[in-house]
């Protein structure tokens, strides 16, 4: 079991639910806050992160405790004032940025997308023009990516690319159905959003006109793209899903879509700010499209329950995920930070919220755990398996813990049921992988069980352990 720490950075009034009583502020109640530190020792002992800052505010005050380690090689405590990449709730930021342009009579959000593209690029459409408002909603009928887009490094797959690159991309995209039919979550409309209000604004980048337009004017002082070298000194170090260091991601290319590195002390500063906000800000949170699928409204930027109204949403980069929840008529805020792109923290921003509205967490802050079996019965398992014609398994293990690749797909770790250490599932993904051995306690073969199928996989060859 891994030792992990727990530190409160900050603890001031808050309210003890969604609706604002007018009667003396509290602290969070005793009972939320043993539920949440019960389920935080859970999400260390998993290893899904090495640690995370979780940030709660009312109108009252804020309440911000920090959680594990910033790197396992960095025993400090993750606090209010440490970095992470926040990944996709850069999408708020942008989509306040269009609402900011449009108050300085820069552009109207029914713009037409071909009204603010380079001279000789041209907008795919399908029966009606993109228009602005479309690409903040999801509602463009942009794909989630180009389909030209190729990564130059996996570890940091935007980086190599000119912001501009988007309008190349553009000219040879095909849009599937019109705007506000269907919900498509799109990096890529988030991304030339970003582009056009650089140019309509003649910034010199995004992270200068996020500084200009929001960050400077809402006092969010760690706010940011470029990091200045104090900054640098407090990022929190990123994990991918199986706890392996990896390089902070460069978003020259679709910054608007994912960007922004924060603090918690920004965010809940940030986040209340939206709960009253000027007029200005207040428009993105007027929902705009009721798509069928999912069943979540849009506003600009915004996802917005069906039921409650409330404000949210999430973000991961390849070594950090992230999770906001504003409740605007309640002035409830709650946000968590990690430095792992596993996202099972979102459970427990989304129960903690929900506890502090007086409901029971649904879904339950639970996560399948883990068996503990010997070292000596984790390294049984390394090999190559073959499952078919052109698809192996590759079983290696890194500090005891256990990993799966898969023939053209990347390596992920996989999780044992139990002390014996024959079954394992992998977290995010709806499959196992079970081994069988024979009568000497050798590793015969294994079965990948997915999608209501059974793939066996005979082992062929020892792979060595990294």
């Amino acid at each position: 079991m891994r030792v992990f720490a727990i530190g409160l950075t900050i603890c001031l009034s808050l309210a003890s639910g969604c609706k604002s009583t007018g009667s003396r502020p509290l602290l969070i109640p005793k009972d939320v806050l043993a539920q949440v530190e019960e389920f935080a020792a859970v999400l260390l002992e998993e290893e899904t992160t090495p640690g995370f800052v979780l940030g709660i505010a009312t109108r009252d005050g804020h309440w911000i405790q920090g959680f594990g380690q910033r790197a396992f090689d960095d025993p400090r405590l993750p606090d209010s004032t440490t970095l992470f990449e926040i990944g996709s709730i850069s999408k708020v930021f942008t989509a306040l940025l269009l609402l900011e342009a449009e108050a300085q009579g820069e552009v109207q959000l029914d713009d037409p997308l071909a009204q603010h593209v380079p001279a000789g690029f041209t907008v795919p459409e399908a029966g009606q023009p993109i228009r602005l408002m479309h690409l903040a909603m999801h509602a463009s009928g942009l794909p989630r990516m180009p389909v030209r887009f190729k990564s130059k490094d996996p570890a940091d797959p935007y980086a190599g690319f000119p912001p501009n690159q988007t309008f190349d991309w553009l000219m040879t995209t095909r849009v599937k159905s019109p705007p506000m039919t269907n919900y498509v979550y799109s990096n890529f409309a988030v991304g030339i959003l970003g582009e056009v209000l650089v140019r309509v604004a003649n910034s010199e980048s995004y992270g200068d006109l996020l500084q200009q337009r929001l960050a400077q004017p809402l006092g969010l002082r760690d706010t940011t793209i470029q990091l200045t070298a104090d900054q640098q000194l407090r990022v929190a170090q990123g994990h991918d899903g199986g706890m392996t260091p990896v390089p902070n991601w460069t978003l020259d290319v679709f910054a608007g879509a994912g960007a922004i590195r924060s603090t918690m002390t920004d965010m809940l500063t940030f986040g209340l700010s939206q709960t009253d906000p000027n007029p200005i800000h207040a428009q993105a949170q007027v929902v705009r499209f009721e798509p069928e699928n999912p069943g979540v409204n849009m506003a600009l930027g915004w996802h917005v329950n069906v039921d409650t109204g409330v404000l949210w949403h999430n973000g991961q980069t390849g070594g950090y995920h992230s999770f906001l929840a504003v409740a605007p008529e309640s002035g409830l805020v709650v946000c968590v930070l990690s430095n792992s792109s596993d996202g099972s923290c979102e459970l427990l921003a989304n129960g903690c919220f929900q506890l502090m509205c007086g409901r029971e967490a649904m879904p339950p802050m639970t996560i399948r755990r883990s068996g503990h079996p010997s070292v000596e019965q984790v390294e049984k398992l390394v090999g190559s398996y073959k499952i078919g014609p052109m698809a192996t398994f590759s079983i290696t293990t890194e500090d005891g813990r256990v990993y799966a690749q898969l023939t053209f797909q990347p390596r992920i770790r996989i999780y044992p049921d139990d002390d014996a250490g024959l079954t394992y599932h992998y977290r995010n993904i709806d499959a196992e992988i079970t081994f069988a051995q024979d009568e000497t306690g050798r590793i015969t073969d294994l079965t990948l069980h997915q999608g209501g199928r059974d793939l066996p996989g005979p082992r062929t060859e020892p792979a060595a352990s990294k």
